[in-house]
């Protein structure tokens, strides 16, 4: 369950209390205007109709003196007998027994008498409040990121920009809201304190111990050994969850990643406490070496921004290298390539089937863009006037390109450009080129 349909769970339920409180209330008001004493009765009434609801009443005070017994069924009667019941027995039992309508096991009716000290009103609202605590046996994982939120206990996670927007999505929101700005404000709102181990240890002073990699795995292996070792903590796991110290896991099981992320992050914390020699008294995610990473996660997908930061505005790249170019729908990615040829080693990022944007890697060949041939087959901009042209309020863009449409270079030979995009893809360059010498970096 999450927040949005646990507050229209919760609102619908105190709507049902309003109404149940609100029809009690005219019922109360039509049973004191309908209430039979004994002298109407005995006027208005034959004897044997008296004679039966005094039969009744004797029933009644016998089953209210037995304690093993909660209920009463009034034999069968018509609706007369039954609108009697109710005019001249239930006011005299208030506050002792409620009287229900229903039908017995042959499907006749009936009035069930039941013991009570509350009042129907009562009653009813009772049964709401089961319904409510029912609903937060329902709440599922939500209690437990609420618990985190409410806290303030650090939300640590690997690689985990998708984790967190499906977090938000699913458990605290209808839907992401349509800018960065809101998504910001709300998840620092739900989670203070948010930290990223991949961006951890893709910076210093942390990065240099992590040669071998950034994957989870790799991490955790390092932080066993020295310099992490010297500051570590005694990890313990409560009774009754699964021992991953004592008797390890699969990686990519969803408990052992969590458990290997934790203990990372606590070693990884305690070796910067170390080197920036903070006092042992003051919490590790409050020192100043850790605050640069509070907040702060890895997003993938992008060419020049790497991180986003939740706390603190994301310094904006200049892209006076980048172009934004549409050309025909039946273009690859080899036609781009062979367009800015001239300009030595690009980059080229899709924006559906007739535009992409281009960026020049050597910032001093931009210029060599102007001496690309003109052709109404195909129009280049800087990117600076493509986004004057979006603010501006141009037509949306086309259909995005579908990803899984092959791609044809086999019809023309891989140019230099093309070996550097294949260099360019490797993870190791993405995993050496990710922060370093990054503007966007404080």
């Amino acid at each position: 369950m999450s927040v949005p349909e646990e507050a229209k769970f919760k609102k619908r339920l105190d709507e049902k209390r309003e109404r149940i409180r609100a029809q009690c209330a005219r019922k109360q008001n039509n049973d004191d205007s309908a209430k039979l004493d004994r002298e109407r009765l005995v006027a208005e009434y034959p004897a044997e109709t008296i004679a039966l609801l005094d039969e009744y009443k004797k029933r009644i005070e016998e089953f209210l003196m037995q304690e093993d017994k909660n209920s009463l069924n009034l034999p069968p009667c018509n609706s007369y007998i039954r609108r009697l019941i109710y005019m001249t027995l239930k006011p005299e039992f208030a506050g002792k027994t409620q009287f229900i309508s229903g039908r017995n096991e042959n499907n006749e009716p009936v009035v069930t008498i039941l013991k009570t000290i509350k009042t129907e009103e009562e009653v009813k609202l009772a049964e709401v409040d089961a319904e409510e605590e029912a609903m937060k046996e329902k709440l599922g994982f939500l209690h437990i990121l609420r618990v985190i939120s409410v806290s303030k206990t650090p939300l640590v996670f690997h690689a985990g920009e998708l984790d967190l927007y499906l977090t938000m999505k699913h458990f605290f929101c209808d839907e992401l809201p349509e800018t960065l700005e809101e998504f910001k404000s709300i998840t620092t709102a739900t989670f203070p304190q948010i930290f990223d181990t991949l961006l951890m240890s893709r910076n210093e002073p942390l990065k240099s111990n992590f040669p071998e990699g950034n994957s989870l795995g790799e991490i955790f292996k390092k932080v066993q050994d020295q310099p992490f070792a010297l500051n570590a903590a005694n990890i313990h796991i409560a009774d009754g969850y699964r021992d991953y110290k004592a008797f390890g896991g699969q990686v990519h099981e969803a408990g052992y990643d969590a458990w290997m992320t934790g203990v990372a992050f606590i070693h990884m914390m305690g070796y910067l406490n170390l080197v920036s020699k903070t006092k042992t008294e003051a919490k590790l995610t409050q020192s100043a070496v850790s605050k640069i990473f509070k907040n702060r996660y890895s997003i993938s997908g992008m060419y020049d921004i790497h991180h986003i930061s939740l706390d603190r505005s994301d310094n904006v790249p200049k892209r006076n290298h980048c172009f934004h170019l549409s050309f025909p729908a039946t273009w690859r990615q080899h036609d781009i390539y062979e367009l800015f040829r001239v300009c030595g080693r690009i980059r080229v990022m899709w924006i559906d089937d007739g535009s992409a944007f281009v960026a020049i890697e050597d910032h001093s060949a931009v210029n060599l863009v102007n001496s690309i041939k003109k052709d109404p087959e195909y129009c280049i901009s800087t990117y600076q006037e493509w986004k004057a042209t979006q603010e501006s309020g141009a037509p949306p863009t086309p259909k995005k390109r579908k990803i899984s449409e092959p791609e044809v270079v086999s019809a023309c030979p891989k140019t230099t450009a093309m070996k550097d995009l294949t260099l360019q893809s490797t993870p190791t360059a993405r995993k050496d080129g990710v922060f370093t010498n990054d503007p966007v970096w404080e």
